[in-house]
């Protein structure tokens, strides 16, 4: 082979990669566009009915569609900088192209009534993600979590009234605790994954038979339901600024979710195979009683748990820890009501926080509360690792 004719196909082989190059919108930073879904519910409609109670109610045809008009409006008002949003064009997309979906999707509530002396707490919360996937193949590229979470105290046990005025508030107010406020913020600034990015997911929790048995309202309120799962993966997307899969829950059996749109459509969304899996493994709650007096007591509580995070098709393990945390909780003799259980999934919260902050940032002094903290540090650093593959 002569040189002339080496350079000649070197030339095509060169123009080649730029067209690929040229063509590819995940390269050179190209603005990408993505179609508007609008609101979904996660789940069956049977599913809505308990795991969504009061906000499905509330999300009549008319209040569908009053929440994606005020949800497109907030995400014209502040567009994400890293891609465009397509509000107008979905529905003439031919079922045989493919396209970048995004939904907003609402994913379960949380309704907590706690009586403190002689007023009574209510917390509510509404969980969702924003939810990328490929129109054709049906198949989630990539998921945002978020809650939003309400307090409200009041001199009488809140009703029904009092519930859905709260959730009136989250769905369809403008202010930073609303839904769609929460939703465009999160978009406002992620970069949206690109071809060669890695996937991770929280994969699987389990629970400790201690606190099966000792904490049994606990166990069907909070972990069964997923609840946990979803919390977790939020955790991570905020703390390390990644996207991550959805948890699989009840909801997502065998790789799939449910998905409902305000048009009525129905999608059975994939939830595809994971690069790599964070497993967590709640062990124990244990606590006790510090100090005690006539007017309060004070209790020492203790959240222990374990994180593995594996890469499921070489079996590679990059972090397997026991880790805890602790915090205290000051009880005043008035209050006739005691959550232990809930003091303790707040411990544990806490902790997935400090692991998070640890992976994204180090946190010296939480990791000097743990035990083996050498191997610990090394196991930050494989994962940190791990954590930019995914950004």
């Amino acid at each position: 082979m002569t040189s002339s004719t080496r350079a000649i196909k070197k030339f095509f082989v060169l123009f080649a990669l730029i067209k690929i190059c040229s063509f590819s919108s995940f390269v050179f930073g190209e603005t990408r566009e993505i179609y508007f879904a609008g609101v979904a519910f996660t789940g069956s409609a049977e599913d809505a009915s308990n795991v969504l109670r009061y906000t499905s109610e509330l999300l009549s045809a008319e209040g569908l569609v009053q929440l994606n008009g005020q949800l497109s409006q907030s995400l014209l008002d502040s567009p994400p900088k890293n891609f465009n949003i397509v509000f107008d064009r979905l529905a003439n997309i031919d079922y045989g192209s493919s396209a970048l979906v995004l939904a907003a999707t609402m994913d379960r509530e949380t309704v907590i009534v706690e009586q403190i002396g002689d007023e009574y707490k209510l917390l509510v919360e509404l969980a969702g993600q924003a939810l990328f996937f490929d129109f054709r193949e049906k198949q989630i590229l990539s998921s945002y979590p978020v809650t939003v979470q309400y307090i409200d105290v009041s001199k009488e046990r809140p009703g029904i009234e009092a519930i859905n005025s709260i959730l009136e508030t989250i769905l369809f107010d403008s202010g930073e605790r609303s839904f769609v406020h929460l939703i465009t913020k999160k978009l406002e600034n992620i970069n949206f994954p690109q071809a060669a990015v890695r996937r991770i997911r929280v994969a699987s929790i389990e629970v400790g038979d201690s606190i099966k048995s000792e904490h049994p309202l606990l166990t069907k309120t909070l972990f069964d339901t997923g609840i946990i799962g979803h919390e977790f993966s939020k955790i991570l997307s905020d703390k390390l600024n990644i996207a991550i899969l959805p948890y699989r829950s009840g909801q997502a059996l065998g790789g799939a979710m449910a998905a409902r749109f305000a048009n009525g459509d129905i999608f059975n969304l994939i939830i595809p195979e994971a690069d790599y899996e964070i497993h967590l493994h709640v062990d124990d709650f244990r606590g006790r009683t510090l100090n005690e007096t006539r007017s309060y007591r004070q209790e020492l509580l203790g959240a222990f748990f374990r994180i593995d995070v594996i890469e499921p098709l070489s079996g590679r393990s990059f972090f397997d820890q026991n880790l805890k945390q602790g915090a205290t909780k000051v009880i005043p003799a008035t209050q006739k009501e005691f959550n232990v259980g809930e003091a303790y999934y707040e411990t544990l919260l806490v902790g997935l926080a400090e692991f998070a902050t640890s992976v994204a940032e180090g946190n010296e002094e939480w990791i000097a509360q743990q035990d083996e903290v050498r191997k610990l540090n090394r196991s930050f650093a494989s994962l940190q690792e791990l954590i930019e593959l995914c950004r």
